[in-house]
């Protein structure tokens, strides 16, 4: 998006200012009439963690792995839902780097639904701007923002919290949206940081924690605070090239879903990694090596065995997913057909 295009976008974005009378109008809750749920839009083990025309809050202290988790978090929606994600504090390098752990997550190299922006340069004013501009534009079902804290310019400010949260509110209702932020966490306490976070946590509709075990080996997300049942416990480990890993087992199971009652696509970031591993056993079973057509056809078939129908384009996204995570290796150099071998 260019620079002259957000401009023209604000001005264009500017609405006639509604009298009181119809502001008033507009707030009274009718009687007798049914007000539909929510939609739910992400739900973990079925249970909805995430609806439309609400915020919700991620805390946790610093390098616990709150990106850690938001990416995780991500990758299980792309596939349906579309999702902005706004970093006011990594820069360029490093929220690159965590846009690509979204996309191998979720078995794919690009994403039309995934939009990253880097703020990190801009003030406090502009980049709430450039938010309201970018979900105006870009119309996201869950909305992201890594670094609350820097859209204010005093983190304790009442006066600049409440004006903040009613924007965040504002925006999640006209827009019919989501909207998560990340806040840390005070060092000397598990308070939320400033006056900001104690009313984001009041008006947030889940309230997730992430935190280190005592080891420093997991990154653990629990439920802080929910209006609905509360989700369960889960944790994720790092590979040996820093990739996130959901670590199964944990406490039980753990399922997403994402967007509406349509069926959802089914994709490699939907099974855990023990899965992948039994579906690849049984692609190779009887062969030590397969070529590409051969291990298209091997997983298509070994798939429909754990109830996962996919078919042939499907089964390049999957085969896309098992090289990335070296589940699966490619031989065959100088001009030689190139072969498919499991990792031992």
């Amino acid at each position: 998006m260019e620079v002259k295009h957000l401009i023209n976008n604000i001005a264009s974005s500017a609405k006639e200012s509604k009298s009181l009378s119809d502001l008033i109008d507009e707030a009274l809750i009718p009687q007798g009439v049914d007000i539909p749920k929510p939609e739910s839009i992400l739900e973990l083990n079925g249970i909805p963690v995430f609806t439309k025309k609400s915020i919700s809050t991620l805390v946790g202290k610093a390098k616990s792995g709150k990106t850690t988790v938001t990416s995780w978090l991500a990758s299980r929606s792309i596939s349906n839902l579309k999702v902005l994600w706004v970093d006011t504090e990594q820069g360029q390098y490093y929220a690159s780097r965590t846009q690509h752990w979204i996309l191998l997550m979720a078995g794919m190299t690009t994403s039309e639904n995934l939009k990253f922006y880097d703020l990190k340069i801009h003030n406090p004013n502009k980049r709430v701007e450039m938010i309201q501009v970018l979900i105006e534009e870009y119309k996201p079902d869950i909305v992201i923002i890594d670094g609350i804290r820097d859209l204010v310019f005093d983190i304790n400010s009442p006066e600049e919290a409440t004006l903040m949260l009613g924007d965040l509110m504002r925006w999640a209702e006209e827009f019919n949206c989501h909207i998560l932020s990340i806040l840390h966490l005070n060092k000397g306490n598990d308070s939320a940081r400033g006056h900001l976070g104690t009313e984001m946590i009041n008006k947030s509709e889940t309230v997730m924690k992430v935190e280190l075990e005592e080891d420093k080996r997991l990154i653990v997300c629990s439920p802080e605070y929910t209006r609905s049942e509360p989700f369960q416990s889960f944790a994720f480990d790092r590979d040996d090239r820093g990739i996130p890993q959901i670590v199964d087992g944990f406490s039980g199971k753990i399922t997403t879903k994402a967007g509406d009652n349509r069926s959802r696509q089914i994709n490699p970031s939907d099974y855990e990694l023990s899965v992948h591993k039994e579906i690849i056993s049984q692609a190779f079973k009887g062969s030590e090596s397969l070529s590409y057509g051969e291990l298209q056809n091997a997983i298509i078939v070994a798939c429909e065995l754990y109830d996962m129908p996919i078919g042939v384009g499907k089964s390049k996204v999957f085969i896309q997913h098992y090289l990335q995570q070296e589940i699966v290796l490619k031989i065959g150099k100088d001009g030689k057909k190139s072969m498919y071998i499991p990792k031992q």
